[in-house]
């Protein structure tokens, strides 16, 4: 992906994510969902269910904002996309607490953010590297 698409994806994600993290109703009913389909199909206990499913859909959620951040910015070292990214996980904590009385922000949700972000430009950069391998191996005449 160019610097270009990746620059249209990445302000796709981020209306995507901004709706998801800041709207009352719409962020919690997607955990609420994925919660009750995880607890169906592992017979788990709602409590355990949640504990599992709220910090993975955390983690998720900044995976693409990571790679994106990576492709739109490639001359950013990957550490500089995931402190930027770790950032950007503190702000919407910050405007949860502050704004979104429906929400509550938690240190934690920070934590798995910045996994996600972190996996996010490990899986960059692992790409980059295959793309460039696949080049080399297959040079244009």
């Amino acid at each position: 992906m160019g610097t270009r698409a990746a620059r249209v994806a990445l302000a796709g994600y981020l209306l995507v994510a901004a709706l998801g993290t800041l709207v009352p109703t719409l962020g919690p009913a997607v955990v609420f969902s994925a919660v009750r389909d995880f607890q169906a199909a592992s017979g788990a206990s709602w409590g355990t269910s949640g504990r599992l499913v709220e910090p993975g859909l955390n983690v998720l959620l900044f995976v693409p904002l990571g790679a994106l951040l990576c492709g739109s910015l490639p001359r950013l070292r990957g550490r500089w996309v995931w402190a930027l990214c770790t950032l950007t996980s503190v702000g919407v904590e910050m405007v949860q607490a502050a704004l979104v009385q429906s929400r509550i922000a938690s240190p934690w949700d920070v934590v798995a953010n910045s996994a996600g972000a972190a996996l996010g430009v490990l899986v960059h950069h692992a790409l980059r590297r295959r793309r460039r391998a696949g080049a080399a191996a297959h040079p244009r005449s």
